[in-house]
Order: structure tokens, then C-alpha cells, then sequence
């Protein structure tokens, strides 16, 4: 895995926990020199996360579409500008190898949806990874369970789904999926 790609909010949410933990995995990227792949936006937890990156010397492709360059984080070290939302997605997924979702909104969900149906379909075959900082998401783990035992998801589906709080564990499972062996 040498390409991260992380969804997470414009925002940065009301609990501190949201971008501490946002911060220490920035740092755990450069640290692990792995490449950051992220929307571009220099606000909120991608922000957080993508700067952290920078701050330690590592490198971070922005990913964004001409609409949002003027919340660009202009200290990205490569910039792909494109003209809509589902190509800044399709863009996304072809270059990165393992997708990390952080607390965010709606765009962060339709981000995580995207890359989950892409892998229930055989389309990707990429670790996605919720970042559950704070619990965060345990209410979209609960209705994702909820799916499974109502059979609109299959659980080996589910199953493929890592989900973990701390940051460092996080790349690790990442690292050791059957995905990055495979």
C-alpha cells in the first residue's frame, strides 16, 4: 500500500477527540511514507489530516474540482483539478489503494457508500477502513449490522469492512488485510 485515500468533513465536528486523532494519523502517514490522496480542502478533519502530512514531510495529492479551488490547500504537493463530483470520486479510486473514512457529513457518506458498493460489487478490491474516533460512527455500524441480519447486506460483505479508533492499528490492519497480500 503506498496510497492512502481518506474521506472525512470540511468540518471539524464539536468533539476535540475528531481532530487529535485526525492529527496523529497525518503523522503516522508521513511517517510511514505513504502517499495521502484526499479531496483537497484545506478546512475540517481532511484539512486537519492532509496538514499533518505536510507538517512532517510527507506527500499529499489533492484531488478536487474547480468548483472548490478556492478552499484548495494550496501546500498539496500535486493538484488534479477536474470539472465534477463523480469524477473527483472515479479519480480517487483508481489511484488510491486503501480508502480511510473520518468523521464527516454528507459528502464523507456518499464517499464511504461509493467505495463500499464498489467493493460489494467486485468492482475495487481496496481495504476501506472506518475510523470510528470517538465512536463516531457506531450508530452507521449499528444500521449497516441492522442490514446484514434483514439480509440486504451480505455479511462477508460487512466482514470486509475494518473498523478501528486508534490511528496506528488502523494502518496496521490496513497493512495486513488480505487485500494488500493479495
Amino acid at each position: 500500500m503506498k496510497r492512502i485515500c481518506i474521506f472525512g468533513g470540511a468540518s471539524k465536528g464539536k468533539n476535540i477527540i475528531y481532530t487529535e486523532k485526525a492529527k496523529q494519523f497525518g503523522e503516522l502517514i508521513a511517517k510511514k511514507n505513504i502517499e495521502l490522496i484526499f479531496g483537497g480542502g484545506n478546512d475540517g478533519i481532511m484539512g486537519v489530516v492532509s496538514n499533518a502530512v505536510l507538517q512532517k514531510g510527507g506527500k499529499v495529492t489533492s484531488v478536487i474540482i474547480k468548483k472548490l479551488l478556492p478552499h484548495l490547500n494550496k501546500q498539496s504537493n500535486e493538484t488534479i483539478i477536474l470539472e465534477k463530483m463523480s469524477e473527483r470520486k472515479d479519480k480517487m479510486v483508481e489511484i488510491a489503494d486503501c480508502f480511510f473514512v473520518l468523521p464527516g457529513g454528507l459528502g464523507t457518506s456518499d464517499e464511504f457508500f461509493n467505495v463500499f458498493t464498489l467493493l460489494q460489487l467486485k468492482i475495487i478490491d481496496k481495504p476501506i477502513v472506518l475510523l470510528n474516533f470517538g465512536g463516531y460512527y457506531n450508530k452507521l455500524i449499528d444500521a449497516l449490522k441492522f442490514m446484514v441480519e434483514e439480509n440486504f447486506l451480505d455479511d462477508k460483505v460487512f466482514n470486509l469492512l475494518i473498523i478501528e479508533d486508534d490511528p496506528k492499528k488502523a494502518i496496521e490492519k490496513c497493512l495486513d488485510s488480505d487485500f494488500s497480500k493479495g
